[in-house]
């Protein structure tokens, strides 16, 4: 993923993602960590709320970027996969990063072991069906298009995976969330599918290609409509 295009054109990914911030309910003197915390701007309402919180990502810049805006706050860069900061928390925050994990049992392992008994889970991120109109756009146009790294489970699947790390699911939801892209796919693909770019020779002529097999579905006289598709879970360490 693309830091500084993540940061400049799409905001919408906390924006949007605040509402699970109503799940996690952060209280006054509890510890929360916040996985994939991105450029903090989630972390410091939690922070707000009057929790002590510790905010996690895998890119350095997105962490340079949050330790300057909010230099009261700890910032580590990590893993979600391979974390391990030897002590526990009250709370885990994740928002829009799970689909990017390549072991999901791992990851939520990591998240379990973060947690002591009684300790509450809550996360949002891509679900089954999420994105399928610009990713069919990507596979249409690419002439040998390598697979999604991404995992989109559903309900089932996500309390599956999450039940087998000794988390179990209190609530669970998966709805439809349509999200104006206004730069358009091409700049959401060098934002998030950065993969689909790796092979490519021409950039330019493919991302050309991708909004032409994008514009049937994803555009109208509004402008450009990313299909996203949201999962929420809460969760409690058993």
């Amino acid at each position: 993923m693309d830091g500084d295009a993540y940061e400049a054109s799409h905001g919408f990914v906390w924006e949007l993602g605040a509402g699970a911030l109503d799940w996690l309910d952060p209280r006054p003197g509890e510890t929360v960590l916040d996985l994939g915390c991105g450029g903090g701007q989630l972390t410091a309402e939690i922070a707000e709320a009057g929790a002590s919180v510790t905010g996690v990502d895998l890119l350095p810049d997105l962490i340079d970027r949050a330790r300057a805006r909010y230099p009261g706050i700890e910032w580590v860069v990590g893993d979600i996969e391979s974390l391990d900061l030897g002590r526990r928390f009250d709370a885990v925050f994740s928002n829009a990063v799970l689909h990017w994990v390549q072991d999901p049992s791992a990851a939520a392992s990591v998240i379990a072991g973060h947690l002591g008994p009684g300790g509450r889970l809550v996360a949002e991120f891509g679900g089954r069906d999420n994105c399928t109109g610009l990713i069919a756009a990507i596979r249409a146009a690419h002439p040998n298009p390598p697979p999604s790294p991404w995992w989109f489970p559903d309900e089932t699947e996500l309390t599956e995976v999450l039940g087998g790390a000794g988390l179990e699911v209190d609530a669970v939801t998966r709805f439809a969330r349509p999200t104006p892209l206004p730069d358009g796919p091409a700049a959401w693909v060098r934002a998030f599918a950065g993969w689909a770019l790796e092979s490519v020779e021409d950039e330019e002529a493919f991302l050309a290609d991708v909004e032409d097999e994008a514009r049937a579905t994803r555009w109208d006289a509004d402008g450009w409509t990313g299909d996203y598709v949201r999962i929420r879970v809460r969760a409690t360490r058993r």
